[in-house]
C-alpha cells in the first residue's frame, strides 16, 4: 500500500510533484536575482573594510582569526554559487555566474548614495557620542550592518515562501546565508573597539531611516530589474537573449494590433 498516495495532501502525487517543481524553480529564479547579488554586494563592502583594517595594521591575532572566517565563508559561497549555476546544460554556465556578479556591481552602483548616507549616519552618531576615529569605525560598522542585513534578507525571503506555499527549500541555499560571517565580523568589531561603550544604532533616527531606504529599494523590485537588465547588456550571449525577447514581444504586439475581430 502506498501511504503517500492516500494522504490528504498527496492524493495526486504527480500534481504535487509538479507544484513543488514550479515553486522550487520560482525560488531559484528569485533567489539568484535577489539574495545572491546582494550577498556579493555585502562581501564587497566587507572586503573594503578588511583592506582598511589591514592598512591600520590591525589584521592580526584575534581580529585576523575572526576575519579569516569571513573570508573563508565568502570564498565557499562564491564556489558553491559558481558550481550551482554551471549545472544547467544550456551553454551559459560561466556566463550565469558573471551575470550575477555584474548584477551585484550594478546594485552597488545604484545603492551607493544610500549606502553612503547610511555610513555617514553611523559616523555622525559616533561623533555625537565622542567616539574616536569615527571615519574608520563607520566603515567597519557599515559592513557589520550589511552582513546582518543579508542574513535577515535570507531568512525573510524563505520564510515568506514557507508561509505562502508550506515548502521549505532554504536548506538548498545555506551557503548564501552568511550567518557565520556576521557572527565573526561582530566579534572582530568588538575586539577592535573594545574601548568604546555599547551604542545602540537603533536609537539613532538617521541611521534607522537610511537603513529603511535601502530595504525599501530592495523590496520595490525596480532596483533588481534594472540591475539585471544592465548586467545582461555586458554579455554578448545575454544580449542575444534580450534581443530575441524583444523580437518576440514586438511580434506579439503586432499580432494583437492586426488581430481580426470576429
Amino acid at each position: 500500500m502506498n501511504i503517500i498516495q492516500n494522504t490528504y495532501t498527496h492524493g495526486d502525487i504527480d500534481a504535487f510533484r509538479q507544484n513543488m517543481t514550479e515553486i522550487y524553480e520560482d525560488i531559484c529564479k528569485r533567489a539568484y536575482a535577489t539574495i545572491i547579488p546582494f550577498d556579493l554586494l555585502v562581501i564587497m563592502l566587507a572586503d573594503d573594510a578588511i583592506d582598511l583594517i589591514r592598512d591600520r595594521g590591525l589584521y592580526r591575532q584575534k581580529v585576523k582569526q575572526q576575519l579569516r572566517i569571513v573570508e573563508a565563508e565568502a570564498d565557499q559561497f562564491k564556489k558553491a554559487t559558481r558550481l550551482a549555476l554551471s549545472r544547467r546544460q544550456d551553454g551559459l554556465g560561466e556566463n550565469r555566474f558573471l551575470l550575477v556578479q555584474n548584477m551585484a556591481n550594478e546594485m552597488l552602483r545604484r545603492l551607493e548614495p544610500d549606502i553612503f548616507k547610511l555610513r555617514m549616519s553611523v559616523k555622525s552618531f559616533l561623533d555625537k557620542n565622542r567616539q574616536p576615529d569615527s571615519e574608520f569605525r563607520s566603515h567597519v560598522i557599515l559592513a557589520d550592518i550589511m552582513l546582518d542585513f543579508s542574513v535577515q534578507l535570507f531568512n525573510e525571503f524563505f520564510e515568506a515562501y514557507h508561509k505562502r506555499t508550506s515548502a521549505r527549500f532554504h536548506y538548498d541555499f545555506t551557503p548564501a546565508r552568511l550567518s557565520a560571517s556576521h557572527t565573526a565580523w561582530h566579534t572582530a568589531l568588538n575586539i577592535l573597539f573594545h574601548d568604546s561603550p555599547s551604542l545602540d544604532l537603533n536609537k539613532d533616527a538617521n541611521t534607522v531611516l537610511a537603513y529603511r531606504v535601502i530595504n525599501a529599494r530592495l523590496a520595490n523590485g525596480d532596483l533588481i530589474n534594472e540591475s539585471g537588465i544592465t548586467a545582461m547588456g555586458y554579455d554578448s550571449e545575454y544580449v542575444k537573449i534580450l534581443e530575441e525577447e524583444k523580437r518576440n514581444d514586438t511580434a506579439e504586439e503586432l499580432s494583437q494590433k492586426f488581430k481580426v475581430k470576429k
